[in-house]
């Protein structure tokens, strides 16, 4: 179902995005109804191996593709950070405020909460004209005598909460930064190329400290929205 399942992501980013949670009891009745429709066609069984998808474990750069997740070590960290982050809402800043008081009220009522980390391959059609122009600016600050900077992979982060299975909305932070891995792939490692990891976030773009070795750039974060991997030669 890679279709259907490519169309349920970009509609379930849709509905949780800040821009459509305005009114968030309206927004989640959206979500819960969709993917319950979702589920009924297409079955709990297909829907819980497509999520183990959303972040895979990275084991080297042996890949024809860019393929971003987390080493098996790191995933496990991470999955203990944001159970943390759930069970301590509140506690640390970055979260919209709305989601933060849902999540309250979906543990004051005993529900079980979990979250999933989500990475997504975005291209340039679907990244916001605004995040463009904040990517190529960043591009010609970073570029110099010495190296000339292009994309070479857009991604979005996203952490999903969900209550009973239901998903709530998307944490925008964590208390702690987790780790990362994407495995380059053999034709972008050019001899002399340097890699760079910008992250986007609330309409701000920053270059984070990165790893790159033996096919792999590494990095740290504990904000989730929109990621770029630029090289330079």
């Amino acid at each position: 179902h890679g279709k259907s399942w490519k169309k349920m992501k970009s509609k379930l980013k849709e509905l949780s995005s800040r821009r459509s949670c305005q009114s968030i009891r309206p927004s989640l009745q959206e979500i819960k109804e969709y993917m319950r429709g979702w589920l009924n066609y297409y079955g709990v069984a297909d829907m819980k191996k497509k999520i183990d998808d959303l972040n895979p474990v990275i084991s080297g750069s042996d890949t024809q593709n860019v393929l971003v997740g987390m080493t098996a070590q790191d995933k496990t960290k991470a999955e203990q950070v944001v159970q943390s982050a759930i069970d301590t809402i509140g506690t640390y800043p970055g979260n919209p405020a709305e989601l933060v008081q849902k999540i309250k009220d979906e543990i004051a009522l005993g529900n079980v909460l979990s979250g999933q980390i989500a990475i997504t391959a975005l291209n340039e059609q679907s990244v916001s004209p605004a995040d463009m122009v904040l990517i190529h600016d960043m591009l010609h600050q970073l570029n110099d005598s010495n190296y000339q900077f292009t994309i070479g992979h857009l991604m979005d982060i996203s952490i999903l909460v969900r209550a009973n299975s239901t998903v709530v909305g998307s944490l925008s932070a964590l208390p702690e930064p987790v780790k990362f891995s994407i495995a380059v792939p053999e034709q972008m490692q050019n001899s002399g190329r340097v890699f760079k990891v910008l992250r986007l976030h609330d309409n701000h773009i920053s270059v984070i400290d990165s790893e790159y070795s033996n096919g792999i750039v590494a990095f740290e974060t504990d904000e989730f929205s929109t990621y770029a991997l630029v090289y330079g030669d």
